[in-house]
């Protein structure tokens, strides 16, 4: 994570490593961000008095073997290392707020592992975060950031970029913001499969809004096998939530608009509009409509077998 923040921002950044840690309690995660902490602190800029301690009263407690924390500072940014058996990026999200609360912060963020943001992009997405949410209409709760990646098409060995979609319904979980204040009225991210997709349904239930900022976030794009475990999870979460959402007309209301969730033909004709009708890039989204087709009946299976339980599955793409 190289965006730049500056020095007099008062600021907590979060590393958690969720669903990591082995039965002794190691995590070869938690090394890398240690091994970043003690980078800093060798070019001074961690303060020594302060160095990877356990947190003091007013931060979250340590819960025993389940849970642990370390933290060092630098200025005013602390850094925080979070290790937890708890698998799911809910409980880390959460854990996040939580600090957050604690901290006396109205703005908190998230960047995946398998993310990179542009310089600008965490200053950026700060400054349409606070515009949007403390504007005294506003109902904006959630905010997106732009998501790009660079991927290889295994038909040719062509290499292409492209920006991820977002259409209006969800959030892009892998730069995003929200507000704390309200995430902690809310009851937090909700935990399933789907935990930003979810939440950001609900806010839309509460009349809440989401918006979009510019900042930009590069992220690995995912191998063909692990496009297929994110399609299927992202699938069993959807329904989860439609299961879930059977007291709520507004939510079911929302869900059916996904309609290429629930529409195998809509599917079928959104994978050849990809194509720009020459043989091989007809080939090539007609292969991966089948996979897709694959993993979206085995999420749908997962979440009749499962329709309440959140997962997490590391995926070989995702590079700390």
């Amino acid at each position: 994570m190289y965006s730049y923040v500056p020095k007099q921002v008062r600021a907590n950044v979060i590393f958690a490593v969720n669903g990591s840690l082995d039965e002794n309690g190691n995590s070869a995660d938690a090394e890398i961000v240690r091994g970043l902490l003690r980078h800093i602190n060798q070019s001074g800029g961690l303060e020594a008095s302060t160095r990877l301690r356990r947190f003091e009263p007013g931060f979250p407690e340590d819960q025993g073997a389940n849970e642990t924390f370390e933290y060092a500072c630098s200025g005013n940014i602390t850094y925080i290392l979070h290790e937890t058996r708890t698998a799911g990026k809910a409980n880390a999200l959460n854990l996040a707020n939580r600090i957050a609360s604690a901290s006396g912060h109205t703005i908190a963020f998230c960047i995946d592992a398998d993310s990179c943001p542009e310089p600008d992009a965490i200053p950026k997405l700060f400054r349409d975060c606070y515009v949007s949410f403390d504007s005294p209409d506003s109902q904006t709760v959630l905010m997106s950031g732009v998501g790009r990646e660079w991927f290889t098409r295994w038909l040719t060995g062509e290499t292409r970029l492209r920006t991820l979609a977002n259409d209006g319904q969800g959030v892009n979980g892998f730069l995003c913001g929200w507000n704390v204040g309200w995430l902690e009225q809310a009851g937090g991210f909700p935990k399933n499969v789907t935990e930003d997709y979810a939440l950001a349904l609900r806010a839309k239930c509460l009349g809440k809004s989401l918006d979009k900022s510019s900042a930009t976030v590069w992220r690995v794009a995912p191998s063909y096998m692990d496009r297929f475990q994110t399609i299927r999870r992202y699938t069993e979460g959807a329904y989860q939530l439609l299961a879930a959402a059977s007291d709520s007309p507004r939510m079911q209301e929302l869900l059916s608009e996904n309609r290429l969730l629930f529409s195998t033909l809509r599917r079928f004709g959104h994978a050849l509009s990809r194509s720009m009708h020459k043989p091989v890039d007809i080939l090539h989204a007609l292969a991966t409509f089948v996979g897709e087709e694959a993993a979206i009946y085995s999420g749908r299976r997962d979440a009749r077998r499962h329709p309440e339980r959140q997962t997490w599955t590391r995926l070989s793409s995702t590079k700390l």
